[in-house]
């Protein structure tokens, strides 16, 4: 979690205790002189504890709910970019390693590997790094950098 989500989570903490003290503070502060305390006392108290503070209760857990649904949302957001930003990444150093193999293997045993061996190599990567993923979104990926690659992929300008 981010500094500003531990920021986030103190201040609910510290704002949901408080509002749940309120009514306990307001209630000791009513004057109550015997065991049936004053008429205006006791309908203040009975107000108070009947009316005022379910309502104001209800209101600050349903605030607090929507708070913390809502800084959830954003931090699994963040996870989820993170993710696919791996698989990019995966995918373009896939990409990278399947053309630095069939350069060598050019060089070295004059041996041309197809583009759909190097399209093997660089989903593989890809799977590797992600293994939750199919193979054909692995693929997907893959095709995915490999249209935004110059010199690569179908659209290609020089391949090995």
């Amino acid at each position: 979690m981010k500094k500003s989500g531990y920021i986030a989570l103190i201040i609910m903490l510290v704002s949901f205790t408080a509002f749940c003290l309120l009514p306990v503070i307001c209630l000791a502060a009513v004057p109550v002189t015997d065991a049936t305390g004053t008429p205006l006392g006791q309908a203040l108290a009975d107000f108070f504890t009947n009316t005022l503070f379910p309502v104001i209760n209800a209101l600050l857990i349903g605030l607090i709910g929507w708070a913390v649904i809502k800084i959830g949302n954003k931090y699994k957001i963040d996870a989820l970019i993170d993710a696919e930003l791996m698989i990019q990444n995966a995918a373009a150093k896939g990409i990278a390693l399947a053309e630095e193999m069939a350069a060598k293997k050019l060089k070295t045993a004059n041996i041309k590997v197809s583009g759909n061996e190097k399209l093997d190599i660089a989903v593989a990567q890809v799977l590797q790094a992600a293994p939750k993923i199919s193979r054909d979104q692995a693929q997907e990926y893959v095709e995915a950098i490999l249209a935004k690659t110059k010199g690569t992929g179908a659209t290609n300008e020089k391949t090995v």
